[in-house]
């Protein structure tokens, strides 16, 4: 069966494309015959995702991405091709005539670090996805949610590209920010640790059934002015990618500039000699010189492979992009094509340009020629990617084998450092070690749910309409007891500001939760039922009581969580510190840790929820000496302001002046000498005592109720700790070592050869074994993809 070059001309005449005979021995200038029916509507845009070619274009670049995004690229040569060009060459407009998508823009670099985009047509509707595949031979990470709308991917883009340079930093930092936080985190001048390059790729998976299948690598834009440190970093990372052998360099070169400025032509010979696998997109298409005939001429006889200076196994392409203006407006694809077909009718050289090297015109001729030769590529290489693979794995397997063997007494070595691993956590849980951050941790979360405790406490205030009054405060008792809170905090909190903003929030009031002596004579008429009169239904003091019991819930289960993630980030600290030198047993240790903390989670949130459910009614306290101290402390101070309301009531500005008269003329009398301006309410409104008893069922409710918070705040902060404490963390911890062994089941008979198996490490060799094992992980994992893979 005849074979066709990628351009659709046969190897006699391949030479016309600036190609030899011996190119075809590389592999990259020649592509199986169509299939019956394949690509019939090449030509057309939009149609190239339909046909049985098509489909045989999905399969074979389904493998290589499969590979890729198990970091495979970092120890296999697989086909790619790589887009290279100097900044302002039109590589990024052509990244978006390809892909369809916005890519980041800005003055300078924009592009600082490797870009893998991969186009399928294997969807139902368009989508994209952004991932990152962090330095080395590592995993691809999903970055990005599904994306449907395409105005959404070029920020997400900048997203990822900032979580790749600034390595310092939590990937969740960037998924919500916007374009000018990115461009203030990723300035190399805000701090060392924001890389100027890096790569770690940015993945960007297009999802496009009108699209082509097609994979490319886009790279930061060779520079010219800046520091020399800087522009070594992006030569050395594009020869570094253009180097490898199953390489594809396409290099973007403007139409507008000499072919002898091309930097990236220069690094293309370098790596290519030959020139059997450089393709050259010439942008700009419609910038030539019209003033210069002898540069259209020049870029016709490159173009048609006459010039053999710049002769091309796999030749020329011309395109021309979109300007600033037509992506601006959004212009449609066929409108685009049209004003490129328009370009390439009118303009020279490509007016000139005759025969078959008019299929080179135009970005849809690009993708397609790209496309089959990719799959040409990936369909040599699946045999000797899986035989590179196999040898691989084979030496891994062999590294390993000659590896010292483990230690003789397994068992013995098991059991020490499980004891050891139970007595050391309990000496953290019970404070016995000598670093304490486990205990003080946990204190800061007790702390933190008093103020949470402390904030339910209901806002009363002695007044018919409480929003035409300012605070009136507290009584000095509950101050005192806040100050005392505060004083412990601010000495021994960890994180101080913490606890004093938790404590500024917990003693806020803003007024719209405040309770007056309506409301309460309201609740106290709901729940008046047959008793005898006047006396105060207790059915009242519990619907009050009610009102901050009920938010006690959250605070608890807050608090509850909070320890839990306490305990899990030292287990985690205490397993990786006793049995992260085998890692087989650190991992099976980790799982039995596991379960048993689920276990005693659930029977905690049980205990806990009990806990809380003894503080329903019926209401009570053995307390009662403190709770009738309270009751007087709050009954006055209650009293005392309704006494002095007009005190708490905003002063108009023209009636200060006769406050000041008044006070003035009471001092003249002897028994009025120490009178102040807060006095006059009660002297000159006599009826004020009359007024106390019309509301005094209500000042003492106000005063009961407040009471009793003040006793059971005290009792549920002490209480709920106390159960989180007993029931979660110490009765955890007492448990662990039993556990582990049983679990284990280090009397069994196979015991020995199970703990062989789990202390799968040397101190000598322990990072050698570990690489070795992740090395043949990843290997085995490639082996599948390749064997899984039929044509």
């Amino acid at each position: 069966m005849s074979r066709f070059s990628m351009f659709g001309r046969n190897r006699k005449t391949s030479a016309n494309a600036g190609g030899s005979s011996s190119a075809s021995s590389t592999g990259f200038d020649a592509l199986p015959d169509p299939l019956p029916g394949g690509d019939q509507t090449a030509d057309q845009p939009g149609a190239l995702g339909g046909s049985e070619y098509a489909r045989r274009r999905r399969e074979l670049l389904a493998p290589a991405r499969s590979l890729n995004s198990l970091g495979a690229d970092g120890l296999l040569d697989i086909p790619r091709i790589v887009v290279i060009g100097k900044q302002s060459a039109g590589k990024s407009s052509l990244v978006e005539a390809v892909t369809w998508i916005k890519v980041p823009r800005d003055a300078g670099t924009c592009t600082r670090c490797p870009m893998e985009c991969n186009i399928s047509t294997d969807a139902p509707q368009w989508s994209c996805t952004v991932s990152l595949r962090r330095e080395g031979p590592s995993r691809e990470e999903l970055f990005s949610p599904e994306l449907r709308n395409k105005n959404e991917v070029e920020l997400w883009i900048r997203r990822a590209q900032a979580a790749v340079l600034c390595p310092h930093l939590p990937g969740d930092t960037f998924k919500t920010i916007c374009r000018e936080d990115i461009k203030a985190l990723t300035d190399t001048e805000s701090g060392p640790e924001v890389l100027p390059f890096t790569k770690s790729k940015v993945v960007i998976n297009i999802y496009d059934p009108e699209g082509t299948d097609l994979s490319f690598v886009d790279l930061p834009g060779l520079i010219e002015n800046d520091r020399t440190d800087v522009i070594k970093l992006v030569d050395d990372l594009t020869l570094e990618y253009i180097s490898h052998s199953s390489t594809i360099i396409l290099v973007t070169a403007p139409a507008d500039d000499e072919m002898e400025n091309q930097k990236a032509m220069r690094f293309a010979r370098e790596m290519d000699p030959e020139g059997k696998r450089t393709i050259c997109v010439v942008t700009k298409a419609d910038m030539v010189d019209s003033g210069s005939s002898s540069k259209r001429k020049l870029w016709q006889e490159i173009f048609e492979g006459k010039a053999d200076k710049h002769r091309l196994a796999l030749g020329y392409y011309a395109v021309r992009l979109p300007k600033d203006d037509e992506r601006e407006r959004n212009i449609t694809a066929q409108e685009l094509q049209r004003i490129a077909n328009q370009v390439f009718k009118d303009v020279a050289p490509w007016k000139d340009v005759g025969g078959r090297d008019r299929d080179r015109l135009g970005v849809h001729s690009l993708v397609r020629d790209l496309s089959r030769l990719l799959m040409k590529l990936l369909d040599d290489a699946l045999p000797r990617l899986h035989e590179q693979t196999n040898k691989l794995l084979q030496l891994c397997l062999l590294q390993l084998s000659e590896l010292p063997e483990l230690l003789s007494d397994c068992t013995a070595e098991v059991v020490q450092r499980i004891s050891e691993f139970s007595t050391d956590m309990q000496a953290v849980v019970y404070g016995r070690s000598e670093d304490k951050s486990f205990v003080h941790h946990s204190r800061d979360a007790y702390r933190a749910l008093r103020w949470a405790i402390r904030r339910t406490a209901p806002d009363f205030r002695p007044f018919e309409d409480p929003g035409e009054y300012s605070d009136p405060g507290e009584p000095d008792c509950q101050n005192d007891d806040d100050a005392h809170a505060d004083r412990m905090d601010r000495k021994y909190a960890i994180d101080t500001d913490d606890m004093i903003r938790r404590r500024t929030v917990a003693l806020a009031k803003s007024g719209d939760d405040a309770i007056g002596l309506s409301d309460v004579r309201d609740v106290i008429k709901r729940c008046t039922g047959w008793e005898i009169l006047p006396y105060v239904p207790y059915e009242a003091n519990v619907q009050l009581i009610k009102t901050f019991v009920k938010r006690w819930s959250d605070p608890s289960q807050n608090c509850f969580e909070r320890v839990r993630c306490i305990v899990d980030e030292v287990l985690g600290e205490k397993v990786n510190q006793h049995f992260g030198r085998f890692p087989l047993l650190k991992q099976g240790i980790a799982v039995i840790v596991r379960h048993q903390m689920d276990e005693h989670v659930t029977r905690s949130v049980k205990k806990l929820a009990e806990v809380l459910r003894r503080e329903e009614p019926p209401y009570w306290t053995q307390n009662g000496h403190h709770l009738g101290a309270t009751l007087e402390q709050w009954l006055t101070h209650y009293r005392s302001v309704r006494d002095q309301r007009d005190a708490y009531k905003p002063t108009p500005a023209h009636a200060r002046g006769y406050e000041v008269e008044a006070v003035r003329a009471l001092r003249l009398i002897p028994a009025y000498r120490q009178v102040t301006a807060i006095d006059l309410p009660r002297l000159l409104h006599l009826a004020n005592r009359q007024d106390e008893a019309n509301w005094d069922d209500e000042l003492k409710v106000m005063a009961g109720v407040r009471s009793y918070f003040q006793v059971a705040y005290k009792r549920v902060t002490d209480v709920v700790p106390n159960t989180i404490q007993r029931d979660l963390v110490e009765d955890f911890v007492s448990a662990l070592q039993g556990r582990l062994l049983e679990k284990l089941e280090i009397g069994s008979a196979d015991a020995t050869q199970r703990l062989q198996k789990l202390l799968a490490e040397d101190p000598s060799i322990a990072q050698t074994r570990v690489d070795l094992q992740d090395r043949r992980r990843k290997l085995q994992e490639i082996r599948r993809h390749l064997e899984n893979f039929r044509v």
